[in-house]
């Protein structure tokens, strides 16, 4: 059940930066290091969130139909 989940370099350091400026405002230089911790695996999951929310409401492409340009061929 493993899956990769691809995060982009730069939402894993605004992440941790938004998570340790939220968490020195809630405990401290502590609080900014758990913060910022805890900021990686929440970036991931919500990115999955949005790219499967994304996908899943994306307009869907038609389906491939088969041609049926030849006629079948007859016997006399």
């Amino acid at each position: 059940m493993s899956r990769t989940v691809r995060v982009n370099p730069l939402l894993v350091l605004v992440s941790i930066l938004f998570g340790a400026s939220i968490g020195s405002w809630i405990g401290g230089i502590f609080g900014a290091f758990v913060a910022a911790l805890l900021a990686i695996p929440a970036a991931g999951a919500i990115q999955v969130l949005v790219r499967d929310v994304w996908e899943a409401t994306a307009p869907q492409p038609p389906a491939e139909t088969v041609a049926t340009d030849q006629e079948p061929a007859t016997h006399t």
